[in-house]
């Protein structure tokens, strides 16, 4: 039974929600989902890299060029700069619609405000959401394992919604909702959440505190570079202090040293304030996650750090569920039982000398310097003001 602070939230119902894995199962359900096109195809990612798995993807999109159905592919601008003037050309000769997103020396471009969200709608009738990009990292490929990460596919009215939101991206046109189209009734509710900060919407931080504050029980996080901001720590907090358990899930490594050493920075705070600590040991952990007392979720490309809350363009799932939000948990609890380690306080304290949690503070001081960088210079431009719950 859902929880009743769940009811007041705008869901659409009549979806079909199912969760995906990184790796072969995401890239497969891709496979499907573009072979099933019949009109008209979405590919919007932070990362489009022409490696191995990156080919073979545009080679199922030209093929769905050839079958007459309209492929609009969009990249941001820094995330994809790899993308040679070459590949390009070679893209757009195939029928293929590209562009973009933000070019990086655009006179009207936010320093933080990229294109960080990653999804592929086709016909308005299915689309896959997550943290995954299109790379060989994300895939997995023989004697390479994929990184950790998860996603989601939704048939129902909300992949009009969703198509919706890409085709005004597309145009360069603010983010509206749009009347859904109703199809068989299938039980599950959900919505999209944006983050655009600096367009004025935050709907996946306003919504992530809300599930927080209102956890009764348990709260699980699988976090990619986790560097919350001081508000989103006080719900954290005030939520143990009230007895929830909440378990986090982190990476051992990471691909952005950085990061890494500030998130822990944050161990102490974390094991201080009763909160379970486990690590993914076996690749990156990439994942993107919140599961709520086994009845609500978020899954997407959001991370729980400055960048995603507050300044680039995201979009999650969360779904009002509780057979989807316990299948979550139960995957969670695979995967912290079989492939990670637990950081306790002694761990912690026997395999961290002090100039590793120097280190660690520098990495979190030039991040926190950073954040608010971004923040005032994109203010300046004529952005929302306010409070960036730093």
């Amino acid at each position: 039974m859902l929880p009743d602070w769940i009811h007041t939230t705008p869901y659409t119902g009549n979806n079909q929600i199912e969760p995906l894995r990184g790796g072969k199962p995401f890239f497969d359900a891709v496979e499907t989902c573009i072979r099933l096109a019949k009109e008209e195809l979405h590919v919007q990612v932070y990362i489009f890299q022409t490696d191995e798995t990156g080919t073979w993807v545009l080679g199922l999109l030209k093929d769905a060029v050839r079958r007459g159905v309209k492929v609009y592919l969009l990249a941001d601008a820094f995330g994809s700069a790899n993308l040679s003037r070459k590949t390009i050309r070679n893209i757009r000769a195939s029928g293929i619609r590209f562009r973009f997103f933000g070019r990086f020396f655009s006179r009207n471009l936010s320093i933080g405000r990229r294109l960080h969200h990653k999804i592929i709608v086709a016909d308005g009738k299915r689309f896959l959401l997550g943290g995954m990009n299109i790379a060989d990292r994300y895939n997995d490929l023989p004697g390479q394992p994929a990184w950790l990460d998860f996603g989601v596919q939704v048939d129902g009215p909300l992949a009009w919604q969703a198509r919706n939101r890409c085709q005004r991206l597309w145009e360069k046109k603010g983010w509206r909702r749009v009347k859904i189209q109703r199809v068989q009734a299938l039980p599950q509710f959900a919505r999209l959440a944006v983050n655009d900060w600096l367009r004025g919407k935050s709907e996946i931080t306003t919504g992530l505190r809300r599930a927080i504050r209102r956890a009764e029980h348990t709260i699980d996080i699988a976090a990619a570079y986790f560097i919350p901001t001081r508000r989103l720590m006080a719900v954290l907090r005030n939520a143990a202090r009230r007895g929830v358990r909440i378990r986090i899930l982190l990476g051992r490594s990471s691909d952005v040293l950085l990061a890494q050493r500030a998130t822990r920075y944050l161990y102490n705070w974390m094991l201080s304030n009763g909160i379970e600590i486990f690590e993914w040991t076996p690749t990156v952990m990439h994942a993107k996650i919140v599961a709520v007392d086994g009845a609500w979720a978020s899954v997407g490309s959001c991370n729980l750090n400055f960048l995603s809350l507050f300044e680039s363009v995201e979009l999650n799932l969360e779904i009002a569920d509780t057979s989807f939000a316990q299948n979550l948990t139960t995957v969670f609890d695979e995967v912290l039982a079989r492939e990670c380690e637990q950081v306790t306080n002694q761990v912690y304290a026997s395999h961290t000398r002090w100039t590793q949690r120097a280190a660690d503070w520098l990495a979190y001081a030039i991040l926190w310097l950073l954040a608010h960088i971004f923040f005032f210079l994109d203010r300046k431009k004529g952005r929302p003001k306010g409070d960036p719950g730093l």
